[in-house]
């Protein structure tokens, strides 16, 4: 199942939290949330995906927030423009 439909990755770190990795109880710190990855989905805006970070090769789990032909707001002013084929 795991390598044919669906991958199974473990959040670490609570750069998703509260969403995924809440650290507000006990019970919470002492389990990892699971992302379930489907083959072949079709992405849409909000999705949790996980990526490959570039830096340090290991995988990460964001949140899709644009995809190709769309602007997004930077945090530090202005707007980034998210090229066709990309999210």
């Amino acid at each position: 199942v795991k390598d044919r439909w669906v991958w199974v990755y473990c959040v670490d770190g609570r750069s998703m939290s509260p969403t995924l990795n809440p650290q507000e109880t006990f019970i919470d710190r002492c389990f990892r949330d699971v992302v379930l990855v489907f083959r072949n989905a079709e992405f849409q805006k909000g999705d949790v995906v996980v990526l490959r970070d570039p830096t340090s090769n290991c995988r990460i789990v964001k949140r899709l927030t644009a995809q190709g032909n769309e602007f997004v707001r930077k945090d530090e002013g202005g707007f980034a423009y998210v090229p066709p084929g990309h999210c």
